[in-house]
Parts: C-alpha cells; sequence; structure tokens
C-alpha cells in the first residue's frame, strides 16, 4: 500500500500551507524512522560507543525512533533515501559514529522544520548544520560538495512526495521543499564562506608572523655566513713555493664544507718549515652543519700544535666530534706539504714530501707536468661516529709543476636533467682539460663544466674546490 493512502492525521487537508508540510513531515519521518533502522542493524561494538552526551550510539538510536513512532504511529518497513544519500554522497556507508549521528540528527531538524509555526531554520537545525559543514570542511574544502549533497537531498524529497497521486499537493511541496532548501543551502554556504574568512584571516595573521620570523633567520643565517666565511681562510701562505687557488659555494646561505691552510715553522736550521691542508666536509646542510664544521677547524688548529702526524691530528679531531657531532659526520684530508732541504735537493729532482692521511674523504687529484695524473692511495674512517677509528698516514714525493687538486662530493654528486651523477670519471676529465690554465681560469672552467652538465638542474651540496700549484 502506498504510505501516502494509509490513514493517519494528516492525509485529510485543505491545500493550507501549514497542512501541506503537515503532510511532507509525515513523508519524511517514515524516511527518518527507516534509516534509524539501518543504524541499528550495525555491530554491537559500533552501537555500544559512548556519545559526547555520556550515552551510547543505540541508546541515542532507540530515543529517536521512539519519539518519531509516537508521532506518526506504524509504518510501513523499507529503504530509507536517507541512506542512499549518505551512501552516494560519502561514498561511506560504515563512516564514523559522531558523524552518523550529526547526519541523523540534521535529518531530524530538517523534518521538524516543516511543523513549525514559522517555517524556518530552528537552532538546532543550524548548530547540526554547522557541525556538519566541520566535518566537510575537515575532509574537503570543495564548496560544491556542500551544493551537491543539499541538491541530492532536495531530489529525494521530491521523489518522495511525488508517488502521490494528489497532484495539487505534488506541486504546492515542491514549492516548500525547495523554498527549504534554499534556505538551508544559503545557510550552509553563509557558514562555509564565514568559515572560510577566518581561515583566511588566521592564514594572513599567520603569513605576517612568519615574514617577521624568516627576516630574523635570515638576518642570522647573513651573520652565520659571515662568521663561516671569516673561518675560511682570508689569505694563502706565500715565499713557500706553492700557489693557493679556492673556491666554496654552499648550497644554502651557509654549508657544512670547510678547508684550511696553516704554516709550520721549523724548529731548527735543518728542517724546512711545513705547510699544512685540511679539507672536510661535515654531513648535511645549513647551520648545524657549519656550526660542526666551525668546531671541526678550531679542533683541527688545536690538535695540530700538539702533534706533527696526519693521523694523530686526524684522530685528535675524531675524540672531540664524537662528543659534539649529535648525529652528524664528517669526512676529512689532511697533508703536510714539507720541501727538501737544499743538500737533498742535489741528490733527487723531487722538490719535498707531501705526508698525508685521510678519514674517509677523497685524496687529491694530482696533475703532473711530464706524468700521468694520479690520485692517491688512502685509509681511514669518517669522523664523529665512532670512538676508536683506523687512519693509516702515507707519503708521496712531489715535483715542481704539479698540480693538487682537492675537492668535496658535492662535485662529484652534481646530476644532470636524467638524474645521472657527473661521477669520478668525468670529473677528473674536467680536471685534466684545466692542465694548460692557471688556477683562477681552472676553477672558473671547472664549475662551468660542471653547471653545463647539470643544464640548470638545482645542485644538491656545496661545492669546495681548492687548487695547489707546485713552483
Amino acid at each position: 500500500m502506498n504510505i501516502l493512502e494509509k490513514t493517519n492525521p494528516y492525509i485529510e487537508f485543505n491545500y493550507s500551507e501549514k497542512e501541506i508540510r503537515k503532510k511532507i513531515f509525515y513523508i519524511i519521518a517514515v524516511e527518518y524512522a527507516r534509516v534509524i533502522e539501518r543504524e541499528l542493524k550495525k555491530p554491537k561494538q559500533t552501537l555500544g560507543t559512548i556519545m559526547m552526551e555520556g550515552f551510547s550510539y543505540e541508546f541515542f538510536l532507540n530515543r529517536e525512533l521512539s519519539l518519531i513512532k509516537s508521532n506518526i504511529g506504524d509504518y510501513e518497513k523499507g529503504e530509507s533515501f536517507f541512506e542512499v544519500l549518505y551512501n552516494t554522497n560519502f561514498k561511506d556507508g560504515d563512516f564514523n559514529n559522531i558523524t552518523a549521528k550529526n547526519l541523523i540528527l540534521t535529518y531530524k531538524y530538517r523534518l521538524e522544520s516543516f511543523i513549525s509555526d514559522e517555517f524556518t531554520l530552528s537552532e538546532n537545525l543550524k548548530n547540526s548544520i554547522s557541525r556538519f559543514v566541520d566535518k566537510l570542511i575537515e575532509t574537503t574544502t570543495d564548496l560544491a560538495n556542500f551544493n551537491l549533497q543539499e541538491e541530492a537531498h532536495k531530489s529525494k524529497l521530491i521523489e518522495a512526495i511525488s508517488k502521490s497521486n494528489d497532484k495539487i499537493f505534488v506541486e504546492k511541496a515542491k514549492v516548500l521543499i525547495e523554498q527549504q532548501s534554499l534556505k538551508a543551502l544559503n545557510y550552509m554556504n553563509g557558514i562555509f564562506i564565514e568559515r572560510l574568512n577566518n581561515i583566511l584571516k588566521e592564514e594572513k595573521i599567520l603569513k605576517s608572523e612568519l615574514l617577521v620570523k624568516q627576516k630574523q633567520i635570515d638576518e642570522d643565517l647573513k651573520k652565520a655566513r659571515k662568521i663561516q666565511q671569516n673561518l675560511l681562510p682570508k689569505s694563502f701562505p706565500s715565499n713557500m713555493g706553492i700557489k693557493f687557488y679556492s673556491s666554496y659555494l654552499p648550497m644554502d646561505t651557509v654549508g657544512g664544507d670547510f678547508y684550511d691552510t696553516q704554516v709550520f715553522p721549523s724548529t731548527n736550521d735543518i728542517e724546512q718549515d711545513r705547510i699544512g691542508v685540511m679539507i672536510a666536509d661535515v654531513s648535511g646542510h645549513g647551520i648545524a652543519a657549519a656550526f660542526i664544521a666551525a668546531m671541526a677547524k678550531i679542533s683541527w688548529e688545536n690538535a695540530s700544535r700538539l702533534y706533527i702526524h696526519p693521523k694523530d691530528i686526524l684522530q685528535r679531531l675524531n675524540l672531540q666530534m664524537v662528543q659534539i657531532s649529535a648525529g652528524n659526520f664528517l669526512t676529512a684530508f689532511l697533508g703536510f706539504f714539507k720541501n727538501f732541504h737544499e743538500e737533498k735537493k742535489i741528490s733527487t729532482v723531487a722538490k719535498g714530501i707531501f705526508q698525508y692521511a685521510s678519514a674517509g674523504h677523497f685524496s687529491p687529484f694530482i696533475i703532473r707536468k711530464n706524468l700521468d695524473s694520479i690520485t692517491l692511495k688512502t685509509k681511514g674512517t669518517m669522523l664523529g661516529v665512532f670512538q676508536s677509528i683506523i687512519i693509516e698516514e702515507f707519503e708521496i714525493e712531489y715535483y715542481s709543476g704539479d698540480r693538487f687538486i682537492f675537492y668535496t662530493d658535492g662535485l662529484l654528486e652534481a646530476k644532470n636533467p636524467k638524474s645521472e651523477l657527473l661521477g669520478e670519471e668525468k670529473l677528473f676529465q674536467i680536471f685534466e682539460s684545466t692542465k694548460n690554465l692557471d688556477g683562477d681560469s681552472s676553477i672558473k672552467k671547472i664549475f662551468d663544466e660542471i653547471y653545463s652538465y647539470t643544464d640548470g638542474e638545482r645542485i644538491n651540496d656545496d661545492l669546495t674546490l681548492l687548487i695547489l700549484d707546485i713552483e
């Protein structure tokens, strides 16, 4: 039997607005009762969930069903269009109880508005719509979703009342449903706009605060960069038979690479003065890496006053770095150039001895004037990780015309648009191509070649280059 043909208090009426709204109420009330019965079929664990008011979800549903039955009496069982609505529009028939409860209450308050004296949105309905909008905002910011939900709701209401054979009632009811839908839609969109305006105001305030903080950070970074630049050599040793050329390009305002040179005067007339050269690379980037690099430089200066062998200095440096590295590590290469005494030069063409050790860092690439270029044998562990490490020390002779190119891994790890690393072979070819150029021109050519290889791709590491030409 058609719902509208059943005996109920609202079948006999005179087409007044109030009587039409009563009949709409009855139709929607049946749909409301059906969706509550659907919810009561959920698992016991779900129904036992305690709501914020202190009662269970099952208690809430039974209370609502009891209230609606007291208004409409018996009704025909079946599927509710409300269930179809939230299954279709939310694509989740079992969303959490809070959302389901708010949605059910929204249906209830929409239902009650049809029999209110003023036919307006009640405060309960407004509050329910507000909560419902807030829930939707958590999952989507698309205003169209609100409009689509309301349009679907209106369509289902009209579809339900259209089952009546009373065409006059149907036409008048459609007008009232359209009015209510428009009120709900305007209120819903108004809430959304209000929420958006609040969000925009908050974002504006936050952006202003962030700009102030960013300005302070930029100022701090400038100061940090100035400090770091002061840690790098302002000048290089002269009158030692070695020419120095360098370039340091941090990925950020500050970075974790550093290099240094120190002159160690001889303590007697037999030994020659020594020149110590260190290059290091701290893992990571930014202020933390720069801080560790600064501490490493200070540690190397202090250790070099206590020890004369590169391996001993690096061992000492490691013990200090383990205490402050906080998860970072660094690689380092340290070498000493010591020219032969005049008497020694009579018996060899070599100019001196290069004594060196590496803590996991690349050895310099050495270009020899009339011989093949070489890299050096090294064996050593990175610094700042283990208390006890193994570092071996080696030495080679160096000659007039030799070029030592010290570098960090940023050069090796430059990538082209295909994400292919430059790599050792290509880098050494670039180094080799500078053989007949002076130091400054060589540095420019090396970086030009690297930037050409990357073809505009961001280089994700600091770039450090130190060239020593033996006169």
